[in-house]
């Protein structure tokens, strides 16, 4: 169901939308257990996968998350990590705590735009990152990216290490490298863009992110948004990936348009009765692309964001059989009882859906795979048009 979105800000959306109404005394908005600084390190690498961090401004947003934040680097050089990433521990001991990350280390592009890969190629890394429990400060900067001045608030937990250099996934990367490309006039450098693109479309594959079975039903939702951010909903052998999440299986789409979705998403509301609950995304529109690879601008509108209500309930999983036999099995494949969204994977727009972000690999993938010319024009002109995006 869609609704609506008057006004919002990325991670706190205010709703202009009356919905469903179920009692007080029943319902309960899904609370975090969880480590607190763990959902700080994920906002944070969230912004980093957006690309964030690799402006001025960006950069200096998100100092407000470390104790010793840096000024923006001067060097131009951007680290990367490969799309898909995990948090596998986070412990609190009094006024300090460790969130631990799992990812893979992919390299770094240079200021020439020159890709510099690791000799071992995609490297298997963890990354500590420790907490203090502080008044919370952040700085601003000059234009020249020297300190103007320091603002203090509240306590809270921060980041005691001093942030890395500028970091982003291989899908950004590819963005960021394509966005440089077209602003450059020296023909080195764009060459040296145009090698890099095509090794780091190497390595961008629509790998799933591995999802931990999780009694939260907000983060079913928020495995799916960020399986689709990755690409995976872009192929039917992807879609079938992300069966599990829902109580149907994936039925066959007809035609290749892919729907595109602005890369600032954000779960903006959930609501638990019982065995059931009710998680709102909200999203903005940024039109489509057709099999031949032409763009079709969102429809114009008065709302800042669009919001959808995904409906869960806990249910059984199969645990054994194809996705065909899905809808069929019996009981005796079924796994333990766990959330689940009511449907399949089409509920949201019938259609394969992803980012702004992965929209563009994914053009610039099918692109270098046709010999029409037309279809080939039709891309350069969806790339422009979904540079534009943010």
């Amino acid at each position: 169901m869609k609704c609506a979105i008057i006004l919002g800000r990325l991670l706190n959306i205010s709703m202009a939308v009356a919905l469903v109404a179920i009692p007080t005394s029943a319902q309960t908005s899904e609370k975090s257990e969880e480590c607190q600084p763990k959902e700080f390190i994920e906002r944070l690498w969230r912004s980093a996968t957006k690309g964030d961090l690799l402006t001025a401004d960006g950069w200096q947003r998100a100092s407000g998350f470390f104790f010793h934040p840096n000024p923006w680097p001067q060097d131009n050089v951007v680290t990367l990590a490969a799309n898909n990433w995990t948090i596998t521990g986070c412990t609190i001991t009094g006024s300090r705590a460790e969130v631990t990350m799992a990812f893979q280390s992919a390299g770094r592009i240079d200021s020439n735009l020159r890709y510099l890969p690791l000799e071992a190629g995609l490297v298997e890394s963890t990354k500590r990152y420790h907490f203090v429990l502080a008044p919370t400060h952040w700085n601003t900067y000059k234009p020249d990216g020297s300190t103007d001045r320091e603002i203090t608030g509240a306590a809270g937990w921060q980041i005691e290490d001093p942030p890395d250099s500028p970091w982003t996934t291989v899908n950004t990367a590819i963005r960021y490298v394509l966005a440089k490309r077209n602003d450059m006039a020296n023909p080195t450098v764009k060459a040296n863009a145009d090698q890099t693109l095509s090794q780091l479309m190497k390595i961008a594959g629509p790998n799933q992110t591995t999802f931990d079975s999780t009694t939260s039903p907000t983060k079913v939702v928020e495995q799916l948004w960020i399986d689709a951010t990755n690409g995976i909903l872009l192929t039917p052998e992807g879609r079938n990936k992300t069966s599990h999440l829902f109580t149907q299986a994936a039925p066959t789409l007809n035609g290749k348009t892919v729907h595109v979705i602005d890369n600032d998403w954000a779960i903006n509301d959930s609501a638990i009765k019982g065995d059931t609950a009710k998680i709102m995304v909200g999203y903005a529109d940024a039109g489509q692309i057709d099999t031949d690879l032409r763009y079709i601008p969102a429809k114009p509108t008065k709302y800042f964001k669009t919001g959808f209500e995904y409906w869960l309930v806990v249910a059984p999983e199969p645990s054994k059989g194809s996705n065909e036999e899905r809808n069929t099995v019996d009981k005796e494949k079924l796994g333990p009882p766990r959330w689940q969204i009511k449907g399949s994977p089409n509920i949201f727009l019938e259609m394969p859906w992803t980012t702004v972000n992965t929209a563009i690999r994914y053009v610039l993938e099918v692109r270098s795979k046709t010999t029409d010319p037309v279809v080939k024009k039709n891309a350069d002109n969806t790339l422009t048009a979904l540079l534009r995006y943010r």
